[in-house]
C-alpha cells in the first residue's frame, strides 16, 4: 500500500490593509485560494493579528474570552455612536498569562476583570469619511467614556488600551475630560469656559484640568498596546509623524503642534509628569 502523503500546514498571519481589509478577511482570502488550487493537500489556520490599532478587539476574542458590551459614546466627529469594548473574566492578574480557550461557557467572574479597548472602534480613521478628515476637528473623548464604562459598571481595575488607526491629534486631553475630569478652555476674550466636547482645533485653549477631591480611578491600571515610540512632540511627535495622514496640512499641522507643546506644559503643572520627548507618547495623537 502506498504511503499516504503528509499533509502541508499554512499558516496565515496578517494585520489589516487600513481602509482595506480586516486581518481576517485577508487571511480567509488567501487560504481560501491556496485551498482550491491545492484540494485536500493542505492544512490551514488563520489567525489575525494586530499592533494595537484597527482588528485588536477581535484578534484577543478567543485567547481572552472576551464578552462584549456596547456603549453609546462619543464618535471622532463629536457625534453619538455605539462603541463595542471586551471583558475578560478570567481569574488571572496579568495578560502574559492568560491562555486560550474555545470553551462557549463563561468562566467564573473574577473579582477584577479586564478590559479590552481598541480605540480605533470609537476614535478612527475609519469612521471618518475621507472629505471630513482633519484632526483639528475630531476628539479622543470616546475613549474615556469607554474606560470609565468599563471600570465604573463593569469593575474592571485593568484596561488594555489598544492605539492605532486614530483620527485624533488632541493630545488625549478629550479622552481625560471623557473619562469625568473638568476640563476648562479660555477664548480670545479672556473667558473660561467648560465645552461640552473638545477638538484638536481646542487644545492650544486649554486653561486647567482638575478632578473631583475624591480620586476617579483608584487602582486602576492602564496598559497600552501599540508599537509607535514615536515622542508627544518635536520632528519625531505626534503631530509632524502621524497628523498628515489623518488630512491635516502643514498650517493645520503647525496649529496642533502649537497645542501639543502648550498641553506638555499644563500635564507637567497639573500631572507633574513630562511627557514632551517621552518614547510613545506619540502614539495615536498623544492619548499615552
Amino acid at each position: 500500500m502506498a504511503e499516504m502523503k503528509k499533509k502541508v500546514k499554512i499558516l496565515a498571519i496578517f494585520d489589516k490593509f487600513k481602509d482595506c481589509m480586516d486581518a481576517k478577511t485577508i487571511g480567509d482570502t488567501c487560504l481560501s485560494s491556496l485551498s482550491s488550487l491545492f484540494p485536500s493537500q493542505i492544512e490551514t489556520k488563520n489567525i489575525a493579528m494586530s499592533d494595537g490599532g484597527e482588528g485588536f478587539l477581535s484578534s484577543l476574542r478567543v485567547p481572552y474570552h472576551l464578552h462584549f458590551f456596547d456603549v453609546l459614546a462619543t464618535g471622532p466627529l463629536g457625534e453619538k455612536i455605539t462603541a463595542p469594548y471586551g471583558v475578560s473574566y478570567l481569574p488571572c492578574s496579568s495578560s502574559s498569562s492568560l491562555s486560550p480557550s474555545s470553551s462557549s461557557s463563561s468562566p467564573p467572574q473574577s473579582p477584577s476583570p479586564t478590559a479590552v479597548i481598541e480605540m480605533a472602534m470609537v476614535s478612527g480613521i475609519e469612521k471618518v469619511p475621507m472629505m471630513l478628515r482633519n484632526p483639528l476637528n475630531t476628539t479622543s473623548r470616546g475613549v474615556g467614556e469607554l474606560i470609565s464604562h468599563a471600570y465604573h459598571v463593569n469593575n474592571c481595575r485593568k484596561i488594555i488600551l489598544g492605539v492605532g488607526g486614530t483620527a485624533t491629534n488632541d493630545g488625549g486631553i478629550a479622552a481625560i475630560q471623557g473619562m469625568g475630569f473638568k476640563v476648562e478652555l479660555i477664548d480670545s476674550e479672556g473667558k473660561i469656559y467648560e465645552p461640552e466636547v473638545i477638538y484638536g482645533r481646542d487644545i492650544k485653549n486649554v486653561y486647567s484640568i482638575s478632578s473631583p477631591s475624591l480620586p476617579l480611578f483608584p487602582g486602576l491600571e492602564i496598559e497600552i498596546a501599540c508599537d509607535v515610540t514615536s515622542t508627544f512632540v518635536g520632528p519625531q511627535g505626534a503631530t509632524f509623524t502621524f497628523a498628515e495622514q489623518k488630512g491635516a496640512n502643514k498650517k493645520q499641522r503647525e496649529e496642533l503642534e502649537e497645542g501639543m507643546n502648550h498641553l506638555s506644559l499644563l500635564y507637567d503643572s497639573t500631572f507633574h509628569r513630562n511627557i514632551k520627548i517621552l518614547p510613545g507618547c506619540g502614539a495615536a495623537g498623544g492619548i499615552p
